[in-house]
Parts: structure tokens; C-alpha cells; sequence
């Protein structure tokens, strides 16, 4: 795993002495995703640049590596896991090489079928190639998006990198993107759509790549892998049997796939479902020990670590115990949106850090659950609770809706405009009557009422208008809320020149979770708790425990794990970070923050101090900006 950057301008322009200063400066920013080597390589109006955690071919797989025949030019961030396999491919069609490397597999890959070589890709990735021959500069991303890229272009240049940290480096954007920073106030996400906080750095979508011509930059951005989106008549209907004998079997395989290292590997084990799964089959097929290491706080409340050596010991193993302190917790925090060059997204990326650093003691290598809750529906209130918007009122006279008078106490009104009315309102982390007393008057009134935010999320539902209301639910998640979660742990585990690999995330595992039916993500128990939800809000249904998520992996691996990590509800690595900010932190991140928000223009002073006072949870997202804006 790597970091990648870049300044390629077009024919015209040829590279400076500043150009160069400042891809140093970004290599430098990339040191802790590519600690063990530094390199770059230079055209007339190009230079390419990369930092290397070396994984796979120890020796070889330098980079950036180029063709001799053709001087194509290949900087890549990732892993393919099915490069023996291209390898034998490619050497049947004539391809020799010098190197033991997914390197050189994934640059002859180029060569032999250009920008198709991306569907032949199995794994995690963003590359950038300088393409001579062809005069262009083409960059890629992984199906699921576990690897970013981000980019910035103007008339003459584009620039891009592994982080936006890196980034600011080459192209110096500062400007401000407040729609994307009103979207992060209500998601805690840090991108919206392409765009990032600062206007002018887009990421690059998952599944899609940038070409960008050298002769006048003129740029084409395509997508060649997005998920199945089928009607409920278009899903398939297998057999109970062979669907948990599936998803077990892609499962399998996408864990082994991701042994593949020539270095050690080990795990996160939390103590739910997701890394339970993972650990129980990495176990059975790496070569060598495989460390296991869960995250928690002192406090019982806040962690795992009892499931976690539970589950543990079932497969004759133990556990590493990594405690988080407030001690560390601050330090931690800033640091990481200095590595990042943006916000923190929720409170549990420093104890990602910590986790990996601990595991860098050990390995170079982790597994990780993320991803599944997004594939198999394992949020019953955000996904599910769809159900309430279908069954509610659809006026404010409708009073004789059974849940008229629930959801007016639940909402503080009976009805929803339309679906992302109702996504908003049980789904944000600000609402947007917060969002309209902390922003100064002026920059609310740029917002037009969150126009913006609404209508992406409107749209969004509106293009799979053909699925069934759950389904588009469980979509809006897979492609916003994964798109955050593998942000977080990519940048988290890359502080400390860890690679995480994410099994949940193999493209062909997805394809064949979103060709099911609603009823195997998240359906009632049995006849009779479908029943008794008549009357009831998804809440109520969550507490009588009438429901069941993640329905096709808890089957398929009901008989491997023991029945308390398979029965567990989710719990998500959390941190007490409000106890900890109404603590002695708290009146030196209040000055810092009130003082940051009027030396900025962005926040009305006296709404942050209210924060304070009221210990409110989006004072977390409040003082992530403003650390942010000061760094």
C-alpha cells in the first residue's frame, strides 16, 4: 500500500522548479502511507511521484515504474489480488517480466488492453498513468472505493494524490466549499458526491476513471463497475440453501484472496458479527500466526474486549487488548486531520489509529469487517426505517393513520414530504435548524435553505426509482455512507503505515448481495413479529427485537461462530468523546473553537459556546472544522 502523486501539465507547459519543490512537499505528506521508499519520475510537462509500504515482491515493484518500449508510466496505491492469475494471462500473449510484483502485472495489464484492464482487476486500487504514446494521463479507482484519489485541475494542469494533505501541496486550493461543509454537518461525512470541503479538489468516484488529454487538457470521466440495481421482479429467488452457500462461498474467498503478502498479516477482531466472520476464515487458511487486536476503552460501556476474547478463544486464540485514554485521544485527533487535510468523521478513527499501531508492532497487513453493514443491511434504523416513512401519514389530516400520533411525537410533526425529508429526519447528525443558527448569516443565506444537500439526496433516490423503497435505502448507504466508512479507515490505518484490506468490499460479493431480496438484508424474525409491528415505529420494533439484519450472513455462517457474537447487536467501536470533551478538554477546545470561529467568518460565536454549555453531540463536528480551518 502506497501513496501516489502527481503535477502533469499539458504539452505546452513544461515542469518548474517549484512543480518539483512541491512534489516533494507532497511525498513528504505521504510518508506514513509509503515509509519504505520515495521516488519519482519525470517528462517535460510531467512529474510522477510515490511512496512505498512495501507488501507484496519486497525487492521489486519499485516505483514509479515505466515501460522501456513505450515510456508509459504507472503510479499505483492498492493491491490486485488476482495478479497470478493476469500474470500467466500476460505471459501467454507474450508479456515477459522483470519483477515478482502486482506492479509490473498491473502496468503490462495497461499495455496489453489500456483502460480495459480495469474489469480484469480483482482488488483495491488507485493509479494514475502517464500514458506517452497515447498523449494522456488516465486515473483509476477500485469498483468499491477502498482506495481514494483525489484531483484538482485548471486550464493547463492537473494535479492529484492520495490525500487532500498531499494535495495542498502541489495545488495550494484553499477556497471553500460551504454546501459540501453543511452536507459534513449534517452526514459527518467529508465528501459530497465528488466534491471535497475545499472547492476545486474533487475525490475520484469509486468505480470510474479520469482521462485527461496532455494536448489541451480536456478531461473525460467514465464509470466502468457500479452495483446491480434491479426492480424486486428482477431479483434472483435461490433456494435458501444454495444463497447461504453462496454469499459463505464469496465470503471464503474474498478473506483468502486478501492473505495474499509477503509480510505478516493480522486482524481487527471487535467482537461483532463482521470481524468475527473475517477472523474465523483467515484463521483457517494464512500460512503463518495471524495476531488478532481489539480496540476499547477502560470503561465497560465502550468496549468489546469480552466478545472480542470470547470469540477468540473459540478458534484457540487470544487477543491483543488496545485501551484508549484521553491522554492520547486529542493528540491523536489532530494529528490525523493533519495527515488527512480534512475533518475527522466520527470519533472512533482514533481508536482505528491506535489499533493500527499497536498491530504495526507485528504486522503490516490488517483485515477488517467494514463494509458488510452497507452490503447485508446491518442499520435497522437508518435502512429499515424506511418502513416508517411508507406507513406514515401523507398529509397533516390524515389523524386517522394508526401512526399519526407516534409519529408526531417522534418527528414533532405527522407527515414527510417526500423520502429525503424522511431520510433527514432520522439520519443527520445537525438539523437543519442548528445548521441555520451556526452559520453567519450571510453564508446560511448562500445555502438557500440547504438547497444544495437536498436535492443531491433527491436525485439520488429519484435514479433508483425502479427499486423498492428498502432497496434504494440500502443503495444511498452503499454509495454515501461506504464511501466515508473506507475514507475513515484507509486514512486511519495509513497514519500508521498499515494496510487494511477489506473482504466485505470484493466487487463480486457485492454484485451478488444486491441481486437479492429485500427479506435476506434485514426481515422480522418470524409470522408473528411481523404481526405485533403493525402498530409499532422501526424503534419500537428495534426494542422488542422483532427483526433480524444481516440475515444472509448470520445464516451462512450460523453453525462456525458461537451464538452470542451471532445474536449480538452492533456496536461500532465507540468512544466516549462527549464525556471526554465536557472533561478538562472542554474549556480549552471551547476558546480554541469560538476563537477559531471568529477569526474564520464561518460560525456564529455565541452558537458554538452554546454547544459547549448544552455538551450538544455536534459540538464533535463543530470542533472538527474548526481544527481543520486553524490547521
Amino acid at each position: 500500500m502506497c501513496g501516489i502523486s502527481g503535477v502533469v501539465h499539458k504539452n505546452s507547459k513544461h515542469i518548474s522548479n517549484s512543480d518539483t519543490h512541491n512534489l516533494l512537499a507532497s511525498l513528504t505528506q505521504l510518508k506514513s502511507r509509503g515509509p519504505d521508499a520515495q521516488a519519482s519520475c519525470q517528462g517535460a510537462n510531467w512529474l510522477i511521484g510515490h511512496t512505498r509500504l512495501s507488501i507484496i515482491d519486497l525487492s521489486g515493484g519499485v516505483q514509479p515504474m515505466q515501460d522501456d518500449a513505450t515510456g508509459v508510466t504507472l503510479s499505483y496505491n492498492g493491491e490486485i489480488y488476482n495478479y497470478k492469475s493476469l500474470r500467466k494471462e500476460l505471459e501467454a500473449k507474450g508479456h515477459s517480466f522483470k519483477t515478482d510484483s502486482d506492479t509490473e502485472v498491473l502496468l503490462r495489464s495497461y499495455l496489453q488492453w489500456g483502460t480495459d484492464c480495469v474489469v480484469k482487476l480483482f482488488g483495491c486500487f488507485a493509479f494514475a498513468v502517464l500514458d506517452k504514446p497515447k498523449n494522456k494521463l488516465v486515473i483509476v479507482r477500485d469498483r468499491l472505493g477502498v482506495k481514494p484519489v483525489y484531483y484538482s485541475m485548471t486550464g493547463e494542469t492537473i494535479y492529484f494524490a492520495s490525500s487532500v494533505s498531499a494535495l495542498k501541496q502541489l495545488s495550494g486550493s484553499k477556497e471553500l466549499d460551504y454546501a459540501a461543509i453543511s452536507h459534513y454537518l449534517t452526514s459527518c461525512r467529508i465528501t459530497f458526491g465528488e466534491r471535497t470541503l475545499y472547492k476545486g479538489i474533487k475525490i475520484l468516484p469509486a468505480g470510474c476513471l479520469l482521462e485527461v488529454s496532455l494536448e489541451n487538457q480536456q478531461s473525460k470521466l467514465s464509470r466502468y463497475w457500479s452495483r446491480p440495481a434491479l426492480s424486486a421482479e428482477d431479483k434472483k429467488d435461490l433456494e435458501t440453501k444454495d444463497l447461504l452457500s453462496q454469499t459463505k462461498n464469496l465470503v471464503v474467498e474474498s478473506v483468502k484472496d486478501r492473505l495474499i503478502s509477503d509480510v505478516p498479516v493480522g486482524c481487527f477482531l471487535s467482537g461483532g458479527l463482521d470481524s468475527a466472520v473475517v477472523v474465523n476464515e483467515a484463521v483457517k487458511h494464512a500460512l503463518e500466526d495471524y495476531p488478532l487486536y481489539c480496540a476499547g476503552t477502560p470503561f465497560d460501556k465502550y468496549n468489546e474486549f469480552e466478545y472480542a476474547a470470547e470469540m477468540a478463544s473459540s478458534i484457540g486464540k487470544s487477543i491483543e487488548e488496545v485501551r484508549i485514554s484521553p491522554e492520547t485521544f486529542f493528540d491523536d485527533w489532530k494529528m490525523l486531520i493533519a495527515e488527512k487535510g480534512l475533518p475527522l468523521s466520527t470519533p472512533n478513527e482514533t481508536s482505528i489509529y491506535r489499533l493500527a499501531k499497536a498491530l504495526s508492532s507485528k504486522c503490516k497487513v490488517a483485515l477488517t469487517g467494514e463494509g458488510s453493514d452497507e452490503v447485508f443491511g446491518g442499520y435497522l434504523l437508518p435502512q429499515f426505517g424506511i418502513y416508517d416513512f411508507l406507513r406514515s401519514p401523507k398529509s397533516e389530516d390524515d389523524d386517522e393513520n394508526p401512526l399519526y400520533w407516534k409519529i408526531m411525537r417522534r418527528y414533532g410533526r405527522p407527515f414527510f414530504y417526500n423520502e429525503a425529508d424522511h431520510f433527514f429526519s432520522t439520519h443527520s447528525w445537525m438539523p437543519i435548524s442548528d445548521k441555520a443558527n451556526l452559520f453567519k448569516e450571510d453564508i446560511w443565506n448562500s445555502l438557500e435553505d440547504d438547497d444544495e444537500v437536498f436535492t443531491f439526496y433527491e436525485d439520488f433516490i429519484e435514479r433508483y426509482s425502479h427499486l423498492s423503497a428498502f432497496d434504494r435505502r440500502m443503495h444511498l448507504h452503499a454509495e454515501i455512507n461506504l464511501e466515508g466508512l473506507l475514507n475513515r479507515v484507509d486514512s486511519s490505518t495509513m497514519a500508521a503505515s498499515i494496510e487494511a484490506r477489506v473482504p466485505f468490499t470484493d466487487h463480486r460479493l457485492v454484485e451478488f448481495a444486491f441481486q437479492q431480496g429485500d427479506q435476506w438484508k434485514i426481515d422480522y424474525r418470524n409470522a408473528e413479529c411481523r404481526s405485533k409491528s403493525h402498530d409499532l415505529l422501526v424503534e419500537e420494533i428495534e426494542k422488542e427485537n422483532l427483526v433480524e439484519t444481516k440475515r444472509m450472513l448470520r445464516n451462512a455462517f450460523k453453525k462456525d461462530l458461537p451464538s452470542s457474537i451471532i445474536d449480538r447487536k452492533k456496536m461500532s467501536f465507540p468512544v466516549p468523546f462527549q464525556e471526554w470533551l465536557s472533561g478538562e478538554l472542554s474549556q480549552e477546545l471551547k476558546s480554541f473553537c469560538i476563537e477559531t470561529s471568529k477569526e474564520m467568518g464561518l460560525f456564529n460565536e455565541q452558537a458554538v459556546d452554546d454547544m459547549f454549555v448544552s455538551g450538544n453531540r455536534n459540538l464533535w463536528l463543530v470542533a472538527n472544522l474548526c481544527l481543520w480551518l486553524k490547521q
